[in-house]
């Protein structure tokens, strides 16, 4: 038998967002190890150091989905390499700020498409509408009742319920594009040279 007491602590402990650290002006911390270059630039990027690495800016995301709606962000890198810090903001703010700019876009066509399925739903609920004047046909009603609620379904599902969540991911886009971006070198450890004695003949 569960024990609800041992339920209700082990809700609360997934619940929590333990992975989630705010600095002293309340700015989600996302902190960000990269042993080298290649961690933090596209190994692709050839000409110049503009292009954010694809495992690194994931990294980044999946840390900032979950940043509270009131708290802006802040991002530490870490590194042993030597980097220009300006060079990585720009890689990090230009990656964000591509993906804000095409979210845009797909909240433009989410509008044009949720407008056309309410037109075509008020469209075919006219014809609906003249088939209970005139026609009088049960068969003929029913298809058009179905094909009336899936267009207009169809609209304020685009509409409401995606619109909302693409509202929700570019407005965590633009805390990225705009967050601020510190580079911490990291002190190598000197190894230790050891001496090794070999047994005497």
């Amino acid at each position: 038998m569960f024990d609800k007491k041992k339920l209700k602590e082990a809700r609360k402990e997934i619940l929590k967002k333990e992975d989630i650290h705010f600095d002293s002006d309340d700015n989600a911390l996302i902190t960000v190890k990269a042993e080298s270059e290649e961690q933090i630039f596209s190994s692709y990027d050839y000409d110049n150091n503009e292009k954010l690495n694809e495992e690194l800016a994931d990294y980044i995301w999946d840390k900032a989905r979950f940043v509270p709606s009131k708290n802006d962000i802040r991002i530490k890198v870490y590194t042993s390499e030597k980097v220009d810090a300006v060079e990585v903001e720009t890689a990090i703010h230009n990656k964000y700020k591509k993906e804000y700019l095409e979210l845009r876009e797909e909240k433009k066509r989410n509008a044009l498409f949720s407008l056309a399925m309410l037109i075509a739903g008020l469209f075919v609920l006219g014809i609906l509408y003249l088939s209970y004047l005139f026609f009088k046909n049960e068969f003929l009603d029913v298809i058009l009742e179905i094909v009336t609620w899936v267009f207009i379904w169809e609209a304020a599902d685009a509409f409401f319920l995606q619109r909302a969540s693409l509202r929700r991911r570019q407005f965590t886009l633009l805390k990225l594009c705009t967050a601020n971006v510190e580079v911490v070198k990291k002190r190598t450890q000197k190894k230790k040279e050891t001496v090794s004695y070999g047994a005497n003949k």
